[in-house]
């Protein structure tokens, strides 16, 4: 039993805003952290795109404990709060003498990967499996991680970067990572996040081998990718390409801003706060917008709102004109979480939950890997106007693809893709 009994929603509203305060702290200024070590853009983008290639990995394995075993979602997330507060902490710690810079650097980076990045997968499948109007409530309880992210860049964390240096990160990170694990000490049960998640049982008998249940694991991934045929297909694959789009703001737009137009980190943090003003009023309305369009269609609007944006950090000289486009950023970001987790519970087959979640956030953090790495080579050999023109004209391309397939396929309805019995080899029974 948890020590304080709240509602769903106040629960995981806390743990919301606890793990956007902490991804705050190694957010859009990482990359500038990393330059103060004597690294170049380059490297910069390889450092981050190489932790999110670990943590996709890890986020399968995360997922699969989730879904195979009996651990809970409480114990998952202790651990990654543990685990990613040690990682952060040895940024400050000298290398050890086998150790080069570039080597030290790199193995903290993945082992912080390996904790936290699949921090988001585990929150969004416990808070839509606990929630009891997950359509209407999730949207509310993101808004105050969205809300976290914006007082973190704006008040806090862009003020103290330009007084204190990029150093403040470590021991901000370390602290909000251990409120974070108080509060899943707190606040959850064992048994939360287990309300219609079953589990594949142990395998028994002849045909329920291992390698049999392998298969059917792989058969029932390909159900999830193609549950609606071309467009969930297609919806997958828009993903991967806005994952690479946006990991070039989440990770170097900054950079862009800082090191091209001499923006000051205060100014960084009030673009942040102005994207929160909209994703915020986005994310509490979502079961209005997810009445009216389908998850698709919303895929599509935040692309497009994407696309035009980044064309237009483009144009912009003065740093300040920003301002005038980053509300578009608020529209990316809803619209696109929405989609992706909401689409990702309609796909899902019975017993892979987890699963289903870690598909979507998968194919995100692989685009978010290919655009961090390219991204840092482009931006450093050809600039960062190249980068941000070639974005913006490879996401209106795939969004355009996306909206042929949508509106002119017809898929079959989920629940008849869904009707058959989990292939996995094995018995499915209740955790």
């Amino acid at each position: 039993m948890p020590w304080i009994k709240t509602d769903a929603l106040t629960r995981v509203s806390i743990f919301w805003w606890w793990f956007w305060v902490m991804l705050a702290c190694q957010g859009r200024f990482l990359a500038l952290y990393y330059l103060d070590f004597g690294f170049d853009r380059e490297q910069a983008g390889f450092l981050i795109g190489a932790g999110m290639l670990f943590g996709m990995v890890a986020n399968f394995f995360w997922a699969a404990v989730a879904d195979f075993t009996s651990v809970s979602m409480r114990f998952i997330l202790l651990v990654s709060s543990v685990g990613s507060a040690i990682a952060v902490a040895l940024y400050e710690v000298p290398a050890a003498p086998m150790f080069s810079l570039w080597d030290w650097i790199l193995t903290v980076r993945l082992v912080f990967s390996f904790f936290f990045l699949p921090m988001m997968t585990i929150l969004d499948t416990l808070t839509v499996y606990t929630l009891e109007d997950p359509r209407r409530e999730y949207g509310i309880a993101r808004v105050w991680g969205a809300v976290a992210w914006g007082i973190l860049n704006f008040a806090i964390l862009g003020p103290l970067f330009d007084v204190m240096g990029y150093w403040v990160m470590v021991p901000a990170f370390v602290v909000s990572a251990i409120i974070m694990a108080l509060c899943l000490f707190a606040l959850l049960d064992n048994e939360d996040g287990q309300k219609q998640h079953e589990v594949i049982a142990e395998p028994k008998g002849e045909d329920a081998s291992w390698w049999q249940r392998a298969l059917g694991y792989v058969r029932n991934v390909g159900r999830i990718v193609f549950g609606e045929g071309f467009v969930s297909a297609t919806f997958y694959l828009m993903v991967f390409v806005t994952g690479n789009a946006t990991a070039l703001v989440e990770g170097l737009v900054f950079l862009f801003w800082r090191e091209d137009l001499h923006a000051s980190n205060f100014l960084c943090g009030v673009t942040v706060a102005i994207t929160v003003l909209v994703e915020a009023p986005l994310f509490f309305f979502s079961d209005l917008f997810l009445d009216r369009f389908s998850c698709p269609t919303l895929l599509i609007l935040g692309s497009l709102s994407y696309s035009s944006r980044v064309w237009m950090y483009t144009v912009f000289e003065d740093p300040w004109m920003m301002l005038l486009v980053e509300p578009l950023h608020g529209v990316t970001v809803a619209f696109l979480r929405i989609a992706l987790v909401h689409y990702s519970k309609e796909l899902a087959v019975p017993g892979l939950e987890t699963t289903a979640q870690s598909v979507a956030e998968g194919a995100r953090s692989l685009g978010q890997v290919t655009g961090m790495v390219m991204g840092g080579l482009v931006m450093e050999r050809f600039g960062s106007i190249a980068l941000y023109r070639g974005a913006s004209v490879i996401v209106l391309a795939t969004t355009i693809l996306m909206g042929v397939v949508e509106w002119t396929c017809h898929p079959k309805a989920i629940e008849a893709a869904r009707s058959s019995p989990s292939e996995t080899g094995a018995e499915d029974k209740q955790r």
